[in-house]
């Protein structure tokens, strides 16, 4: 379970880590704090269903 767990979330992380890249990075978007706050309306969620996937699908 404790194999699991660590997967689903370093899977996760790495989900949110590329969605951060994609989101930040895009043309339109160049500086890093340049509309963060809807950069993080975006990114919680997606963190948060990701995890929530693979801790359903792969854990239990």
């Amino acid at each position: 379970m404790t194999f699991e767990l660590v997967s689903s979330i370093l899977l996760a992380v790495s989900l949110l880590f590329y969605s951060t890249l994609e989101v930040w990075l895009a043309p339109n978007n160049n500086s890093f704090f340049k509309d963060l706050k809807k950069k993080m309306i975006f990114l919680l969620p997606l963190f948060t269903l990701s995890f929530a996937v693979h801790y359903f699908f792969f854990v239990q």
